[in-house]
């Protein structure tokens, strides 16, 4: 059975008008009343959804309100496409994908990206019992509607999460303009290097120091082809040290996010992993279907001290800058 059109549908909405704009064919279009142009091209759309005719009808629709859109066909590519493209800042998820559900997703969205970045999650399902929209909710889902969306019902989501967006963009740019005034205020008040023993990392510093490193090393991508310096086992080393300081496992499908790989691929170097005895896995007790990760006490010892000495380093020789 075919999807009818979003597009066609968004005619038989209440109070649409008629706007004459110039193509190449000259002709007429008729456009939703939703675009909202002070959002326009602020941010772009990532939409998760498994049924490809749902994916590009939300696709076109949203085009036409002035949003960028980004397809993804379920959540462990929609974790690599956000990792990769800076720019996307609302989460347009069906709850039912395989590989990694929207639930899950949403989780690793808290988890990953939360602390520096802002992303806003709409949810589109048919899964529309009480319970899952709670837990959707808890997840920082801003709308959760039932499955195919209408027009009117998704683009006043998408007003709502453009409303939302912009609030906490600008609390984040200026928490990140504070930023820099304290750390140089740390680093380069004093042309003497810092005390060892004053100079060690605490949790905090050290968990968002390899986050850094983390965002740096993806950040390649978008200046030339990443490919030729991959380095998944240690960028997955590297994700693993960040959760424990976090106090949390990560899920196996996970961490191709950070080693920026096909899952396919993460997946080889943590079995390489686990095989050498640096990685742990086992299954989560709360989703039978999830298998979790963490370093093994002796290696998360060995990054820790290396992540340290590496901070101590750094903080020295930024000391010593004019």
């Amino acid at each position: 059975m075919q999807l009818p059109s979003l597009a066609n549908r968004a005619e038989d909405e209440p109070h649409h008008c008629l706007i004459r704009l110039p193509d190449m064919s000259g002709a007429e279009k008729r456009l939703s009343p939703f675009r909202d142009e002070r959002h326009r091209e602020r941010f772009d759309v990532l939409i998760v959804e498994n049924e490809m005719g749902i994916r590009e009808e939300y696709s076109t629709f949203l085009m036409t309100l002035g949003y960028n859109c980004h397809p993804a066909a379920d959540g462990a590519e929609a974790l690599q496409i956000i990792a990769m493209k800076p720019a996307i800042g609302v989460i347009v998820t069906d709850l039912e994908l395989p590989a990694l559900d929207g639930l899950s997703l949403l989780s690793e969205l808290q988890a990953r990206f939360a602390s520096f970045r802002t992303l806003i999650p709409i949810v589109v399902t048919r899964l529309t019992t009480i319970e899952t929209a709670v837990e959707a909710m808890r997840l920082d889902a801003i709308d959760f509607l039932p499955k195919p969306a209408s027009p009117a019902a998704l683009a006043a989501a998408m007003r709502r999460a453009s409303a939302r967006w912009t609030l906490l963009d600008e609390r984040c740019r200026l928490l990140k303009s504070l930023e820099p005034s304290s750390n140089t205020v740390t680093l380069a008040s004093s042309r003497t290097p810092p005390q060892t023993d004053a100079s060690q990392p605490n949790r905090e510093t050290l968990q968002k120091f390899i986050r850094s490193i983390l965002r740096a090393r993806q950040r390649r991508s978008e200046f030339m082809d990443a490919s030729k310096f991959a380095d998944p086992a240690w960028d997955i080393m590297l994700d693993l040290t960040s959760a424990a300081l976090e106090g949390r496992s990560v899920p196996a499908f996970s961490v191709s996010v950070a080693a920026n790989v096909p899952i396919t691929t993460a997946l080889r170097y943590v079995k390489r992993l686990v095989e050498d005895r640096v990685v742990k896995r086992w299954e989560d007790p709360d989703d039978k279907r999830r298998t979790l990760l963490a370093l093994e006490d002796d290696a998360l010892e060995k990054m820790l001290r290396y992540m340290s000495n590496v901070w101590k380093s750094m903080a020295d020789e930024f000391a010593l800058w004019p």
